[in-house]
This record gives structure tokens, C-alpha cells and sequence, in this order.
């Protein structure tokens, strides 16, 4: 009778592992490659070291998701944790001016209230913790 529910436990925690999980993140921004790269993520990191200081905020956080492709294509994904609403309506509104002017190798696009799917991510893509 132990074997069997031990058994049950254990197949039980192992098909939990296996299970996709999807995240809601209020805003992603995806480094797309066109031929050669990605964009450079410098305009972005100097946005956000601004922003901080301006803001008196220790440390932002984001998710980096990838490789999606094969010329070093990736995800970046914010849960703005931490800041008031207003510090979060700012700083979408500085991310939607940046986006659209990052596009040196690649292109940078954004998306606001998007849910990832660890299912629908390829299979070789892994998630980190970045803090800038």
C-alpha cells in the first residue's frame, strides 16, 4: 500500500514539472533579426539607468527569453514589479517612444499584456533573470 501511494506521489510531482506554464507580463519587448543580428540593447539599458535614477529605483527587473531563432533572436519581458502606477505609466510610455527607433541589425517590437506560453516557446529557449 506505501508503494503505491509513494508511486502515485511520485508520478504525481514529476507530470507537475512537466506541465507548460504561461506568465502574464505587462510588457515584452522582442529582438527580432532581420538577416544579420538583433538590434543593440544599449539605447534601452541607457533608458532604463535614466529612468531609475529619476525614479529612485534600486533595481528593475526583467525576464530575457531565448534564443527564439538562430541569429540570436530573444525576448525581454517586464512585470514591473515594485513601482507605483505611476512610475509604470511612464515607463511604458519611454518604452513605446524607444521601441520603434531600434532597428540597427534587426527590429525591436513591443508588446503590452501579452501571456507566454512555456509550450509555445522553442524548445531550446531558457528564461534568466536580468536587473538593471
Amino acid at each position: 500500500m506505501k508503494q503505491i501511494i509513494f508511486s502515485l506521489l511520485f508520478v504525481g510531482l514529476i507530470s507537475g514539472f512537466t506541465q507548460p506554464t504561461s506568465v502574464k507580463y505587462p510588457m515584452v519587448i522582442k529582438f527580432q533579426s532581420i538577416c544579420c543580428g538583433v538590434p543593440d540593447d544599449a539605447p534601452l539599458k541607457e533608458m532604463i539607468r535614466k529612468f531609475k535614477k529619476q525614479y529612485k529605483i534600486k533595481t528593475l527587473k526583467a525576464t530575457h527569453i531565448g534564443p527564439m531563432g538562430k541569429e540570436g533572436e530573444y525576448y525581454l519581458a517586464f512585470s514591473l514589479k515594485g513601482m507605483t502606477t505611476k512610475q509604470k505609466l511612464n515607463f511604458k510610455k519611454k518604452i513605446r517612444t524607444l521601441v520603434p527607433l531600434m532597428k540597427d541589425n534587426g527590429l525591436a517590437t513591443l508588446e503590452e499584456n501579452i501571456t507566454l506560453n512555456s509550450a509555445d516557446l522553442p524548445s531550446r529557449a531558457t528564461s534568466t533573470t536580468v536587473n538593471f
